[in-house]
């Protein structure tokens, strides 16, 4: 099991019902680990005023589970099709929290050693909509 030294540049693309827009980049040195046919995209990030939070990302087929740990405490899946549901945890209280998902993509490029996903959801907080999000992360091996 090779862990490969990877960059993570995430965007995270948010319009609520309102047309309000917003945009948050995420770079970061991370690893990526191939088993059993999934694949694990490890990297730390520090959040503004919360601090450190530790990401797995794991993607196999069309399902995707996000699990972060530190400032921000979370078990997602995203799963297209379907809605799933949990708990996101910060310092100030837990929130019920459920994802439609609409679809995940998954793609590598082997000649360029650059891995896409690409995945969207509405999401909801406490029972309120809070909007549409389009994830998109790109990989890419540190040769």
């Amino acid at each position: 099991m090779e862990q490969i030294p990877i960059q993570v540049h995430m965007t995270t693309e948010i319009n609520d019902d309102e047309n309000r827009h917003e945009r948050i980049v995420v770079k970061a040195n991370g690893t990526l680990v191939e088993k059993n046919e999934t694949v694990y995209i490890r990297y730390t990030e520090e959040v503004a005023e919360m601090g450190e939070v530790r990401n797995t990302i794991k993607v196999k087929d069309d399902e995707v589970m996000i699990i972060r740990q530190g400032a921000i405490a979370m078990k997602q899946r995203f799963k297209s099709g379907k809605q799933t549901e949990s708990i996101y945890k910060s310092r100030y209280g837990a929130m019920e929290m459920k994802a439609d998902t609409e679809a995940v993509a998954y793609t590598w490029y082997n000649q360029e050693k650059v891995r896409k996903l690409v995945f969207s959801y509405l999401l909801q907080l406490q029972g309120e909509d809070v909007g549409h999000y389009l994830v998109t992360l790109k990989i890419k091996e540190d040769l």
